[in-house]
């Protein structure tokens, strides 16, 4: 078995019980398929590091969105997180992995490259965050989702501003994401209270 029909088998059907953005399975596939070349469909039994190490290779030598570069490492990145979660299938089952299959006994170490941070200078200020909210508040428009347009804005800026995701992944936030069971009350009320 490949890891891009492990994937199609195991993975891909558990993904869409909690993600099902078009997208996000593109981005798994697209992943795979750059699997799949670098590393000639190798069985997922016999993948090791330097099955990782290939792939990174190949990564690394794909044109990055700009003319004459690169990947960038924050997209390499992406696609060894993704190939790691797929892997992870394959390894043996336990406390925190309970779907592992024991197909590998560990999952070979990705080693991923150095993490790219914008310059500060690319940043929006605290101000131009304020100006933001301001302009979102004064701006009348319809409610979304039976909220009031306003707050809902001020919610999902202060909510990118303090965390730094990415506003797709924002706007997909589910609160079946949430263990309310064993989250601290202490973190809730903090996070209810996001300041700028």
């Amino acid at each position: 078995m490949t890891l891009t029909e492990l994937f199609d088998l195991y993975h891909l059907p558990h993904l869409q019980n909690h993600d099902r953005r078009d997208r996000t399975i593109s981005e798994y596939q697209s992943t795979l398929r750059y699997w799949e070349h670098a590393t000639g469909g190798v069985e997922v039994s016999r993948i090791d590091v330097n099955h990782i190490v290939q792939f990174k290779h190949r990564l690394a030598e794909l044109p990055g969105k700009q003319p004459g570069t690169t990947l960038a490492n924050n997209t390499i990145r992406k696609h060894l997180r993704m190939i790691h979660s797929v892997l992870l299938t394959a390894a043996p089952k336990d406390s925190r992995n309970v779907r592992g299959l024991g197909i590998l006994q560990e999952v070979p170490e990705l080693a991923p490259p150095a993490e790219e941070f914008r310059d500060a200078a690319d940043m929006l200020t605290r101000e131009e965050i304020i100006a933001w909210i301001t302009a979102a508040k004064a701006r009348k428009a319809r409610p979304i989702s039976g909220i009031d347009s306003a707050i809902w804005w001020e919610c999902l800026i202060k909510v990118l501003y303090n965390t730094g995701v990415r506003i797709g992944t924002a706007l997909n936030f589910r609160w079946s994401w949430i263990d309310l069971e064993t989250a601290s009350p202490n973190a809730l009320l903090l996070s209810l209270e996001i300041q700028i």
